[in-house]
């Protein structure tokens, strides 16, 4: 089903990342680098916290659908990402 969005609607969801997600997503792409991995290291950082991988969010965003739905295909919703600190 197809139901894009009309000018000044928006769309939310919510999943929360597990630290067993963000670990197999690192193990299966290879991306260990510190700023996913490393929570001692992170809290040092602007960011206080290991950040999660932008492309597993990407991967949430297709996985669940939610592209489609949005009138987007999964490119252009990775192009138009924009990442919030909560």
């Amino acid at each position: 089903m197809n139901v894009p969005l009309s000018l000044n609607e928006s769309a939310t969801f919510t999943k929360t990342i597990s630290e067993s997600d963000v670990y197999l997503f690192a193990g299966i792409t290879g991306d260990l680098a510190r700023n996913h991995v490393d929570e001692e290291y992170m809290k040092k950082s602007a960011f206080g916290r290991r950040i999660v991988h932008g492309a597993l969010l990407v991967g949430y965003v297709d996985s669940f659908h939610l592209a489609p739905r949005l009138g987007l295909a999964s490119e252009h919703a990775f192009h138009d990402s924009r990442y919030a600190k909560q």
